[in-house]
């Protein structure tokens, strides 16, 4: 994968540093909880993914907004922002997500440090609880706080990160931090369900100061990564992954 993700830099006169190595933290187990059957908070493009990093006792809780409307996004960050009192509030972030078929989605998401257990995740209160302006934002969609919240697919994701590996574009040198993620079913799998390679560019503050050179060679540079080898273009993202995996988890089909 490093030797055609280079040569694919090297079409655009991108220049390489690092190498991937494993994120300090890894293994960590990753879980997605929502309401069985009816999905309410894929429905309402509402996604609760909580983990847990090797040898700690606390769970992160990351809630997140996510579509294709970028003004729909933006807004929902007003609901999103603000932790309980007793919790570790770890930040929030906006971010577009260019997939291998150019299309973008926007996401907004907000993590704190939870004060339940996975197993203690029981309803829509528990996420309240911890994000506490989205009591009113489940009620506006006519959501009991009573709904029922349970493991999607009952699937407890084994994850293992590696970071270290970029890219350098354009005059200006701009950096693409990569990151490769594997997926396992369980601590016992020889091989991951899933691999995903991404990468982040920081964006400036203003379009004004963006580097032509820089948008022209990723651009490019990604139209390549579009025809090496290893890409599936058929294959789900992580959290469709999670839901798909038991197809009859959830009628929601969206």
């Amino acid at each position: 994968i490093i030797l055609e993700l280079v040569n694919a830099a090297q079409l655009v006169n991108a220049t390489q540093d690092g190498i991937f190595t494993l994120k300090v933290g890894m293994p960590r187990l990753v879980e997605f909880y929502d309401a069985p059957g009816d999905c309410h908070l894929k429905s309402n493009s509402w996604i609760l993914r909580i983990r847990k990093e090797e040898n700690k006792d606390d769970w992160e809780g990351t809630l997140k907004s996510r579509s294709g409307d970028l003004y729909h996004t933006s807004y929902r960050r007003e609901n999103m922002n603000q932790c309980c009192h007793d919790c570790v509030d770890l930040g929030g972030k906006f971010e577009e997500d260019l997939n291998i078929q150019w299309n973008s989605k926007f996401s907004h998401s907000h993590s704190c440090q939870m004060k339940l257990k996975s197993n203690e995740i029981k309803n829509l209160s528990s996420i309240s609880d911890h994000w506490i302006e989205m009591e009113d934002e489940f009620s506006s969609l006519e959501l009991s706080m009573d709904t029922p919240l349970e493991k999607v697919g009952d699937l407890s994701v084994v994850e293992c990160v590696y970071n270290g590996f970029k890219l350098y574009f354009g005059t200006t040198g701009q950096a693409a931090k990569f990151s490769m993620t594997l997926w396992y079913e369980s601590p016992t799998a020889a091989s991951p369900s899933l691999t995903e390679l991404s990468f982040k560019l920081k964006t400036p503050s203003k379009k004004k100061d963006w580097d032509k050179s820089t948008i022209m060679a990723v651009h490019q540079f990604w139209d390549n990564v579009r025809r090496l080898s290893f890409v599936d273009w058929d294959a789900p993202g992580k959290t469709d992954w999670v839901y798909r995996f038991h197809p009859d988890w959830c009628c929601d089909k969206r």
